[in-house]
């Protein structure tokens, strides 16, 4: 019995337990901190990547926006008679080239369809026979919208990212809808802005001797936006 007595009497033991309690708190407050800081960590990459993201995107979108509000595209369509007829077009009065502007390109696409150009005679005289060019696109009966897909290339802090942009031509009234999408770690996990142009349309006809000629002008406005 005075054994026992005697050691929890005993100084030097009480020592090593607070010591023993003393470590035990430190390390238990430790492990707070260094899991807090973890998951602190964790929460300012994911805040880095949504902003980043949001730059590109935005960037990307501004872009865009300057590249096409009000930037007129025209296209003239000859006809010349004779001995035979032949047919021509012209894009901003030069020749039709493959390295059409996302502008020029969507302005072909909805003047004469999806390969941008006439795939036939026939083609050219329905634009000349018709009083309006919407008559002809109304009147089709074929498919009503047009998709193409772009990337800009963006730099951030010498990091070059692609935003991808998905590009839908309603044919019927020559808007057009422009995605622009980044995908962040996850597949599933994409930041995008909706960009919706919307048209302004002028056409006229002139004949001279034996040539006729058809005019088409379009330019566009971005006037709806949504971020999704």
């Amino acid at each position: 019995m005075n054994v026992v007595y005697n050691k929890l009497r005993s100084k030097s033991g009480a020592s090593i337990i607070l010591a023993l309690l003393l470590v035990l708190i430190t390390s238990t407050v430790g492990v707070v901190i260094l899991s807090s800081g973890t998951a602190a960590s964790g929460r300012m990459a994911r805040l880095w990547e949504d902003e980043r993201h949001y730059m590109l995107v935005t960037s990307a979108a501004d872009v865009l926006i300057d590249e096409i509000n009000g930037k007129k595209v025209t296209i003239e369509i000859k006809r010349t008679t004779g001995e035979s007829t032949s047919y021509s077009f012209s894009v901003n009065g030069k020749s039709p080239g493959t390295q059409d502007s996302l502008l020029t390109r969507t302005a072909r696409c909805f003047i004469f369809g999806e390969n941008g150009e006439p795939s036939s005679q026939t083609d050219y005289e329905n634009l000349f026979n018709a009083e309006s060019l919407f008559s002809v696109q109304r009147g089709d009966p074929s498919v009503k919208t047009i998709e193409h897909k772009y990337k800009i290339h963006t730099d951030i802090n010498g990091n070059t990212n692609d935003v991808n942009v998905k590009l839908t031509l309603v044919k019927s009234d020559g808007s057009f809808d422009a995605e622009l999408s980044s995908s962040k770690s996850s597949a599933k996990d994409v930041y995008s802005i909706n960009i919706r142009f919307i048209p302004t349309f002028k056409e006229g006809y002139t004949i001279e001797s034996q040539t006729e000629v058809k005019k088409y002008e379009i330019w566009w406005e971005a006037q709806e936006i949504e971020v999704g």
